[in-house]
């Protein structure tokens, strides 16, 4: 009676036809039952054998969706394998016989095959529903990959499948249980949510050979698995290791493409139905039953796109459950039937079992002691980042729905999920399918992501008040490419998908030489260029002039909101062609009017009258372009700009006996007062340090995609004053410019050059708003550092990084390395080893080669950032960033085209050297959510026999990795862009993985990573994020940092076309700062899903994402009745974590355990000393008022479904 009054009360949370309903709700007057209901009836003393029939398919691999759907592909006529036919003979043979039941998990393929089915087809799949015949599990879109997924693309995948099997089937369609069957490795997050989500069990395969026969040995394929230790009970579930995965035991696969004898009866000369009834009893009873806990085992009757041959398969099931049913081998009889894996499941807890527990994961995976699938970790590193980018233009549509009340999308959101979704599976994240696959998805994802900007500019445009043709681009920054931002003027606008204002550093490929930026309210920021670095430019297809970066700081972009910003070419509002104009300079209390000549060159598209020049000189209210009070002002760097190309001394700071070094054309008029000799050296009083640039006769200056050759003496000084400023005048292009920028490209004749140091090694870390080199422009220097507010970055003779200083006191030494393992080839090393490929890495030699063909390293610096560019390669470069006041390191690598001249395939990595004493011991996340302790050469659960010292100490790093020198007190974190293999392979060293190039396939299927673009290897650009700081502290920054990452604020770039001749004057007056927010929420707590739901409802998640670990009391309260702007929330139901089931609904089982669990598995790994928790019964969940604030506890999630009306239209 537990199973039916549990079952009963679960509802959906769904809308739909009543007729629909109709068909959908079992007839119990007939006997009709879904769910545990429908279940058989198990014998207490026999063995019970649960029959499973099952099929896997598989949407990446080999085949598109689209041919495994059809049977149709490119080169051979229609296949009868496939999935259409699957389905169609599959529902077929289920009809025939009641007794027959059939588990599914592909839903992708029924919800398509559904969509094209008649009305009599779909009442025969509603009363198979109805009756229990038919049963999904699984839950998600896709099999999720465990190890490289994001968790909150975990929760929305699942969310979207739960959703539509509610609306479709409501509670005969809810999947009860979670099937991951091939999955490679089970994360510990993963588990969690699942819990979360309502689901009763999980069940999982493989895991690594020595963990299996380790648990073989022990009883323990069943248990139960914690996903959380700060959750707790709520985070347990009933997990089962499938026996032989989604296959048939040996000797019963019945499919015709498998190789197993069907079961004879009726020729007296070919029967064998005796032979195979004694092979299926000894298989039953001594091959799995032993290494169970119950008197039950699941035997899944099934193999990878099996069952498009339906009747050959369930005719030789009827046969092996009728003539097992009736024999007796020496003595024993089994109960043999038709099943489920939640009735299986049911069984089990009806059966009082003890089970082992378990709180660590499943990865990395073994297949055996030489092969460890830790490789497609970072297999085809652009997919993973592909991922992560339409999750977060998923996230940013999905908001901008709900805040701008936009029409109806549904079709849009359909189609991005649906690819979002398929982009989860272990096939397709994990880079394991062939290159025309590859190709397919990544086509589907790309619409997807173009389909969902016009989202965004629909809700832009309402909410800012522009023109509806109005159109914004995504720039292919990850390239530094963008040509929206080569005009004259344009604007950008932000937006920042995180529920709390971030400060966001924004970098706009350019070519052009000097810009201003204007926030919303009409105030110039500071912005600076910065050179792209050189093998940026050389990438083959970047199709740009931009060689340089305009760079300025995003301060608190709104929460959930945005903030536009428009920049125009500084010479753009004041300068005519061919023409003098009067320009007045306020200077020491004075006013000087200096005629200058310029020969700056329109766009022969533009039209004069497009720039907003002077009206009337005399009106200095008009005269806004140059304001040398504020240019100067350097108590105020919101609006500290310069007028010209090269750094500049402010005309305020020069005093009589200063003389100011101008250089000129031949067609300019150096009439500047102050100037003295075109040739002269600068040389003014100083209170601050010197830096030294040294020359060859000549300085190069940056203008306008040029170089100027200016003649100067051998050195000079350069003298950070309060404001340190040159001033230039225009030239003509023709005079003395060469067009390229080969005084920056790299020279593999200076490698190893030697810095000059100009700052003394004990003085203090400088204030970034005195001392840093000011002006819109950047110089090259031969400092020995380069440093912000909070870091100092220390470079040695050699040019390279040796030690990393923190304004805290800390220090720690860094070297930063590329390396490359030569991977192994079996063939070529006449082993039988299997070979490496997608999933499997293996290296030939456990001893990575350096890539050092040369070394050059250029140091820039403006008044923004300062920046190291290190090339080792042609293939192998950085870039690392110091912005004025980040606490962190930015690091920007680019690998490729790996060499590939000698046919030996390379896993390439970056190794961050320090000298912390880690003992062995590392962190990584799971999931981008809870930290796993890690340790060199040992897992939690069982003893590692002879293992692959490299690829067996590589663990998926979603979001970040960490090692510690408890002794020192010393935390050194590296945070990702992407899914990365990492590790830390000796003590004050971590590894992530950035490329891999292979020959070699382990799967057998012409699946190479071996991946090409314009005929040309793969190139590949990422970030990494350095965190250095005490170990006992700003746990939670880096909580927050990681969100910021994951969900970074997004910058869109819009021309000027549609505004005309006015962009400036009309971007002025349009909206161009919006938040969704109304209240602050509190620190830790995050807006996971804010969404349209059914029925005119929102769907809204919050998240805790703190752990305990992070802080003493981690516990946040949210009032949600005013949490938004334009949203009245007018009532709140809570669901499961999957939006699904009601929580008031919800029972989750409960189970026996042998053991206690472990107070904090990380404490107890490796200790000595353990703590384990007491029993806990689940905490009651009260009904939500809207008076009362909620409460988060460290990790949870919780769902509301919102009814609400909008406060007023979006504007």
């Amino acid at each position: 009676m537990l199973w039916l009054f549990r079952f009963l009360l679960v509802s959906p949370v769904i809308c739909m036809d009543p007729m629909i309903q109709d068909l959908v709700t079992p007839l119990r007057y007939m006997g009709e039952a879904c769910g545990y209901e429908s279940c058989p009836l198990t014998k207490p003393d026999t063995l019970n054998v649960h029959i499973v029939p099952h099929t896997h398919a598989e949407l990446g691999y080999t085949k598109t969706f689209h041919q495994h759907y059809t049977g149709h592909d490119d080169y051979f006529d229609q296949s009868q394998i496939n999935m259409k036919r699957i389905l169609d003979y599959t529902i077929t043979e289920l009809w025939s016989k009641e007794r027959r039941k059939f588990t599914l998990s592909d839903t992708p393929y029924f919800f398509h095959w559904w969509s094209q089915r008649d009305d009599t087809v779909r009442r025969m799949v509603y009363e198979l529903l109805r009756q229990g015949r038919l049963y999904f599990v699984g839950g998600g879109w896709s099999m999720s990959d465990e190890a490289t997924t994001s968790y909150h693309a975990i929760i929305d995948h699942f969310t979207y499948t739960l959703r539509k099997i509610n609306k479709t089937f409501l509670n005969c369609g809810r999947p009860l249980v979670t099937w991951q069957a091939d999955a490679f490795g089970h994360s510990r997050e993963f588990a969690s949510l699942m819990a979360q989500m309502g689901f009763d069990g999980h069940f999982v395969n493989p895991i690594s050979y020595d963990d299996e026969l380790a648990r073989m040995r022990r009883n323990a394929l069943e248990f139960v698995w914690r996903g959380s230790d700060d959750l707790g009970v709520e985070s347990d579930i009933y997990t089962h290791k499938l026996f032989d995965g989604y296959w048939s035991p040996p000797g019963f696969c019945f499919g015709s493409t498998c190789h197993d004898p069907l079961i004879v009866t009726s020729d007296s000369v070919f029967k064998n139905v005796d032979e195979r009834v004694n092979a299926f009893f000894k298989s039953a009873l001594h091959r799995q039953a032993p290494y169970y806990t119950t008197n039950n085992i699941m035997v899944v009757m099934g193999q990878r796109l099996g069952y498009f041959d339906a009747s050959v398969w369930f005719n030789n099931i009827d046969k092996l459950i009728d003539h097992v049913n009736n024999a007796t081998v020496n003595g024993t009889r089994l109960n043999v039937f038709y099943s489920t894996p939640a009735c299986y499941m049911k069984a089990v807890h009806d059966a009082y079992p003890q089970l082992s527990t378990k709180q660590d994961d499943f990865l990395p995976y073994a297949y055996d002691s030489a092969t460890y699938t830790t490789g497609f970790y970072t297999s085809r590193p652009n997919i993973k980042y592909m991922a992560r980018e339409g999750h977060l233009y998923l996230q940013m549509a999905k908001q901008l729905q709900v805040t701008a009340q936009l029409g109806n999308n549904d079709q849009f959101f359909e189609q991005y999920n649906w690819i979002n979704g398929v982009f989860q599976d272990h096939n397709i994240i994990s880079g394991a399918m062939r290159q025309h696959v590859k190709d397919y998805y990544t086509e589907k994802m790309y619409i997807g992501t173009q389909q969902a900007i016009s989202v965004i500019r629909q809700a832009f445009n309402k909410l800012r008040d522009s023109p509806k043709e109005t159109v914004y681009y995504r720039c292919s920054f990850n390239i530094s490419c963008c040509l929206s931002t080569h005009g004259e003027h344009f604007f950008v606008v932000i937006y920042n998908p995180l529920a709390w204002p971030v400060t966001v550093p924004v970098r706009l490929p350019t070519y052009r030489s000097d810009y201003v930026v204007y926030r919303p309210d009409g105030q110039k920021i500071r912005c600076a260029l910065i050179p792209i670095p050189e093998p940026v430019c050389q990438i083959p297809y970047r199709k740009s002039r931009g060689r340089y970066e305009l760079v300025f700081i995003a301060d608190d972009v709104p929460p959930m909101g945005y903030r536009s910003y428009y920049i125009r070419d500084r010479k753009l509002g004041w300068i005519r062609n061919k023409r003098s104009i009067i320009k007045k300079i306020n200077r020491n209390n004075k006013k000087y009017y200096v005629r200058q000549t310029n020969s700056f060159n329109y766009d022969d598209n533009e039209p004069m009258n497009a720039f907003e020049h002077v009206s009337e000189l005399n009106n200095d209210n008009d005269y806004e372009y140059f304001d040398e009070s504020k240019v100067n002002d350097t108590k105020d760097e919101s609006n500290n700009e310069t007028d010209s190309i090269v750094p500049k001394i402010g005309l305020n700071d020069v005093n009589d006996s200063n003389r100011l070094t101008t250089v000129a054309s031949a067609n300019s008029e150096a009439v500047s007062e102050g100037i003295n000799d075109i040739n002269k050296v600068v040389n003014f009083d100083s209170k601050i340090n010197t830096a030294n640039i040294k020359t060859n006769d000549k300085m190069s200056v940056t203008t306008d995609n040029t170089i100027i050759n200016v003649t100067m003496n051998k050195e000079r000084t350069v003298t950070n004053t309060s404001v340190d400023e040159f001033i230039t005048t225009n030239m003509n292009k023709e005079d003395n410019i060469t067009t390229s920028r080969d005084e920056y490209k790299v020279n593999k004749e200076k490698a190893n050059k030697k810095f000059e140091a100009t700052t003394k090694p004990d003085e203090e870390f400088e204030d970034p708003k005195e001392e840093i080199w000011r002006g819109s422009q950047y110089v090259e220097v031969t400092d020995h550092f380069i440093r912000n507010r909070f870091i100092k970055v220390n470079i040695n003779d050699k040019g390279k990084i040796k030690l990393v200083e923190l304004i805290n006191g800390i220090n720690i030494s860094l070297n930063i390395e590329f390396l490359f393992y030569a991977s192994d080839d079996p063939d070529k090393m006449g082993t039988t080893n299997k070979r490496p490929g997608a999933y499997v890495f293996r290296a030939m030699d456990p001893k990575p080669e350096v890539i050092s063909d040369y070394y050059d390293m250029r140091a820039y610096k403006n008044g923004l950032l300062q920046e190291l560019h290190a090339q080792f390669a042609d293939y192998a470069s950085f870039a690392l960033r110091l912005y004025r006041r980040t606490p962190y390191i930015e690091l920007e690598w680019l690998i490729g085209p790996i060499p590939c001249k000698d046919n030996i395939g390379k896993d390439v990595f970056i190794r961050y050297s320090t000298d912390l004493d880690n003992k062995g011991v590392f962190y990584t996340d799971s999931n981008g959510r809870q930290t796993l302790k890690r340790i060199r050469n040992s897992r939690a659960s069982f003893e590692l026999g002879n293992q692959d010292p490299v690829a067996g100490n590589f663990y998926p790093v979603t979001s970040k990795i960490y090692i510690e020198d408890l002794k020192r007190n010393i935390r050194f974190s590296v945070f990702n862009d992407r899914a990365q293999g990492g590790s830390s392979l000796s003590d004050g060293q971590i590894d992530l993985m950035l490329n891999r190039q292979l020959f070699t396939d382990d799967a057998g299927i012409q699946a190479f990573v071996n991946e090409t673009e314009n005929g040309r290897g793969l190139i590949v650009r990422g970030k990494h994020y350095l965190y250095i700081t005490k170990a006992n502290n700003n746990r939670i920054f880096e909580k927050k940092f990681s969100k910021e990452i994951e969900l970074k604020p997004t910058v869109f770039v819009s021309k000027k076309s549609v505004y005309g001749i006015n962009t400036k004057r009309m971007w002025y007056k349009q909206n161009n700062e919006f938040s969704a927010i109304k209240t602050k929420l509190p620190l830790g707590v995050h807006i996971l899903t804010l969404e349209k739901w059914n029925g005119g409802t929102i769907l809204l998640r919050l998240e805790n994402y703190l752990e305990k670990s992070d802080v003493r009391n981690g516990v946040k309260e949210v009032l949600l009745k005013n949490l938004f702007e334009v949203i009245k929330i007018l009532g709140v139901n809570e669901t499961t974590l999957g939006g699904n089931v009601w929580l008031k609904d919800w029972v989750p089982l409960q189970w026996d355990k042998k053991e206690k669990f472990v107070k904090n598995f990380n404490e107890a790994y490796g200790a000595q000393d353990i703590s384990f928790s007491e029993d806990e019964d689940l905490k009651p969940m009260d009904n939500v008022n809207l008076d009362k604030p909620i409460i988060l506890s460290p990790q949870q999630i919780r769902t509301f479904v919102l009814t609400y009306e909008y406060i007023k239209e979006a504007v």
